[in-house]
């Protein structure tokens, strides 16, 4: 499979409605409600088809993304979904209608076959909820196929139930979450060496930036970007500038002071993560830790997409590095 396949992590908590700061405990909130039972009902109506209510040809449909999705079968027809502890996992398959596509053979240009305005054609994706007890964060961990997901149905269905059901004094929040370990990780896989690095919102006491502005040339809170490439053969070794510059963030200004006389809002590098050129910055550089690409660990089944079982291993990596960072320990 030539597309990058990927896990995503997400944050979950519930707060009081009118105060994000009053985090609630999910597996007791709202007079004794418990977050996983909500997130297991809802899973189990994707298993039904939402009109006939029938386990037969389940379908459940999201019509602000035009995506039909539902929980998928192995090929004995048993639902993929398992749940382990305060655990769900499983696979959605998901796929857009409402538009036409013609498919042809690949090896002769022939049509085939003519997708419908009313048909999906679905793919499989996994997905993993982890719900600790007495815990104030849940956990989902999603899978992505190229630029392909189920992110945005998975938070609208989560948002329009939790909607639904008696909670209207509080708020839940899906939100991308940061694991430190897949941070340093990637940063470990960094070579080091950058053919580029880019100083962005650059202020300096003798650099002038002037725009027009009518009929009149302005240079008041005007900033510019300063690129530094580096020669033919040669590069840039960041690594101990990074470290160096880290420490000279100033919270007040918000800006990195480079230099006794220039300071940027942020700085960015070229460089090379498990071969292949990444553009990261350290304003950005949390993002590192939002996902891992897992291409090369899954094993593909008949249907030449990853296997639950070889996902689900690599999910269980993550899981660990949440448990690790947040200090969880399960009690079965």
């Amino acid at each position: 499979m030539a597309q990058t396949i990927s896990l995503s992590i997400y944050s979950i908590t519930i707060n009081k409605r009118g105060n994000r700061d009053e985090l609630q405990i999910l597996s007791d909130f709202n007079g004794g409600k418990d977050l996983y039972n909500y997130i297991a009902s809802m899973l189990n109506v994707w298993k039904l088809n939402n009109k006939t209510h029938e386990e037969e040809n389940p379908i459940a449909l999201d019509e602000g993304e035009n995506k039909a999705f539902r929980i998928g079968k192995d090929a004995d027809g048993v639902f993929i979904m398992h749940k382990t502890g305060r655990s769900i996992s499983g696979i959605i398959e998901s796929g857009e209608y409402g538009t036409e596509e013609e498919g042809i053979d690949i090896n002769t240009g022939k049509s085939t076959f003519k997708k419908k305005k009313t048909e999906a054609l679905l793919k499989p994706f996994y997905f993993q909820f982890y719900i600790p007890q007495n815990a104030v964060r849940a956990f989902l961990i999603v899978e992505r196929i190229g630029v392909n997901g189920i992110m945005s149905i998975l938070r609208n269905a989560i948002l329009s139930y939790f909607s639904d059901v008696d909670c209207e004094d509080f708020v839940l929040n899906v939100n991308p979450l940061t694991l430190n370990k897949l941070v340093d990780k990637k940063m470990l896989q960094m070579s080091g060496e950058a053919k580029k690095v880019i100083l962005r919102q650059v202020r300096k006491d003798d650099l002038r930036v002037s725009k027009i502005f009518g009929q009149q040339l302005e240079n008041s809170g005007i900033t510019t970007d300063i690129v530094y490439n580096a020669a033919i053969n040669k590069v840039f070794s960041f690594s101990v500038f990074l470290e160096r510059i880290k420490t000279r963030y100033n919270s007040e200004t918000k800006l990195y002071e480079v230099d006794k006389d220039m300071s940027c809002g942020d700085i960015a590098f070229n460089v090379k993560i498990g071969g292949q050129d990444k553009v990261f910055s350290l304003m950005n550089i949390q993002t590192l830790g939002m996902s891992v690409d897992i291409t090369s660990k899954v094993v593909l089944g008949q249907n030449s997409y990853p296997t639950y079982r070889s996902v689900h291993n690599e999910a269980d990596e993550v899981l660990s590095y949440i448990r690790e960072q947040f200090n969880i320990i399960d009690h079965e």
